[in-house]
């Protein structure tokens, strides 16, 4: 029994002889495509990573992501499969909105499927996410939210606010 486990388990562990594709730039973007590293909790970010397949033959994948908490405990899990051309590349994204605040790691990998699972690259891909609470009060309807320090009161609903960096 405990000869056919190690067996299984190194047969997923161990790259395969067909490693031939890699994954790089390991990006969380907001909906304007920027780069962040701060959230808050309710937004919608995409993570996304650059695939390439360094072969002359039409490879079969899966671009999992794990987004850790602190603990290291997995809080959210995708994946997106396809087919990559030979010597093709792929930008490939999945989005992910948290609902708390604390520090995560997200991780890409590639694998050749879910049924005979083989990684297809060394590389393991992160990013650390920051994730903020939205505030006391939140902004809810279609009310403007302003954040930033009350310089000055004009009179009873009127109030002058520098805008905090």
């Amino acid at each position: 029994m405990a000869l056919a486990l190690t067996a299984i388990l190194l047969s997923v562990a161990l790259p395969s002889a067909f490693a031939v594709v890699s994954v790089s730039g390991l990006a969380v973007v907001d909906e304007k495509d920027e780069p962040v590293q701060n959230v808050a909790t309710g937004d919608t970010v995409t993570i996304q990573s650059n695939l390439q397949n360094n072969d002359q033959a039409e490879q079969a994948f899966i671009y999992i992501v794990q987004v850790l908490d602190e603990n290291g405990y997995v809080i959210f899990l995708s994946w997106v499969t396809g087919m990559l051309g030979n010597n093709d590349g792929e930008t490939l994204r999945v989005s992910w909105q948290p609902e708390r605040e604390g520090a995560y790691t997200a991780k890409a990998f590639v694998w050749s499927s879910l049924e005979a699972p083989a990684p297809l690259t060394l590389a393991v891909e992160r990013s650390d996410i920051k994730v903020r609470g939205q505030g006391a009060a939140g902004c809810m309807g279609s009310a403007s939210c302003l954040t930033g320090t009350v310089t000055r009161v004009i009179d009873g609903d009127t109030i002058g606010v520098a805008k905090s960096q």
